[in-house]
């Protein structure tokens, strides 16, 4: 290779960290400011306007279901190269919404806000940002998504004491328009620079796939896809139901609030221990073996969490393992579809599946109070979990047993 190949392959890579680094920060602040956040503001919200729980609940699940109505367009289009107007102008869509939301006055004008923030949520967090990264990194991608999640992983530790100082200091809503300048500032204007034919890096076509890359239309109808569809759908429903509820089952058990907070804010920085973990092997991802373990882990941390009682240690220890298989299935989530089906189609095949997903997500929290209504315990509860993420892990093993689908 000759001197000035070497200075130009230095150059290209530059360029790449720089083009990964830059989504990666865009991740954490649209994440913060588009789900995290968001919890922040529903007390203050609640006080000043007199609204139920019910209003604000059911602004979450709007919010995560227009996000899934979206998500596979928004793939079909990454796949297309429109990664530039889809997740710019998600970005800016999302700053236009979260300006809007300073000024509800009425449940309606709420619910309508939240649409439009799952639609934005659809053109700007981690699916469509793998889909990117898919694309443009060719077999560097898997190692692209485990270190934009390591910097999307600190979205909540950042954000979430970030809105409570600026609700405390000005109100939630100048809180609300201080996040939605914020997020026009940064996610939207680094998909603008970033994602421009003039400096996105040229798509790099993957040497080293398992699978030859499968039409989108095959893919799902492919077992191996709806195998895939099951396990992650179990998993939402099991993960997203045990941390809307996992506060109110330590109440339940005596614990006080101080140190249930405590644990709740160690799940963040776990979750980013777990991916810490995956690159201190160098980034190398063995998806379907690590997926494995996680699936199987999920069923008898669950049950660990019934007999653990108000016993604190016992308590973290669920926590810890909770944030670090949480942590460690969002790289799963992000490159599993690249492994089984390759990477052409990833953004439209990926985009498919989350929908669904998105959906079982949104109704984790109604599922889990209906378990717990069973027993008018949380133990029920927590059963009814082992017994979804049982039946998430039989899926996964299924869809990644064989590498030819029917």
């Amino acid at each position: 290779m000759s001197a000035d190949q070497g200075r130009a392959g230095a150059a290209g890579g530059r360029g790449t960290g720089l083009f990964l680094w830059s989504l990666s920060l865009a991740q954490l602040v649209s994440w913060g400011i588009l789900f995290y956040s968001i919890a922040v503001f529903f007390v203050p919200m609640r006080e000043e306007l007199g609204w139920s729980k019910a209003v604000v609940s059911g602004g979450i699940t709007i919010g995560l279901v227009s996000s899934g109505i979206f998500a596979p367009w928004v793939g079909a289009q990454v796949d297309r190269g429109n990664a530039w107007p889809v997740l710019t102008g998600g970005s800016v869509l999302g700053s236009a919404a979260v300006l809007a939301w300073a000024f509800v006055e009425t449940p309606l004008a709420f619910w309508a806000v939240c649409f439009a923030m799952g639609a934005a949520m659809a053109c700007t967090l981690y699916e469509p940002g793998f889909a990117v990264l898919s694309r443009t990194l060719g077999d560097d991608a898997p190692r692209g998504i485990l270190k934009m999640t390591l910097v999307g992983g600190f979205a909540s530790t950042v954000f979430i004491p970030l809105a409570h100082a600026l609700v405390e200091a000005i109100g939630w809503r100048q809180a609300v328009m201080v996040l939605a300048a914020t997020n026009l500032l940064l996610p939207a204007a680094i998909h603008a620079v970033m994602l421009s034919p003039r400096v996105s890096p040229a798509p790099r076509a993957p040497q080293r796939l398992a699978t030859a890359d499968i039409p989108t239309r095959a893919a799902i109808a492919d077992m191996r896809f709806w195998g895939l569809l099951v396990a992650f759908s179990a998993y939402n429903v099991a993960f997203t139901a045990m941390t809307f509820h996992f506060l109110p089952m330590l109440e339940e058990r005596g614990v006080s609030r101080d140190a249930g907070v405590l644990l709740f804010t160690l799940i963040g920085p776990l979750q980013v221990a777990g991916r810490l973990l995956l690159f201190s092997r160098g980034g190398g991802i063995a998806a379907r073996p690590v997926g494995r373990a996680i699936f199987a882990v999920a069923a008898p941390l669950f049950l660990l969490a019934v007999v653990a009682g108000a016993d604190l240690r016992m308590l973290a220890l669920f926590v810890a393992v909770y944030g670090v298989v949480n942590g460690i299935s969002t790289v799963i989530r992000g490159t599993i579809v690249r492994d089984i089906f390759g990477a052409r189609n990833y953004g439209a095949i990926s985009g498919s599946m989350t929908m669904p997903t998105t959906f079982a997500r949104a109704g984790g929290p109604a599922i889990g109070a209906m378990l717990w209504s069973l027993g008018q315990d949380y133990a029920t509860m927590l059963a009814g979990l082992a017994a979804v993420s049982f039946l998430g892990a039989i899926a996964f093993w299924h869809a990644t047993r064989h590498d030819a689908g029917g």
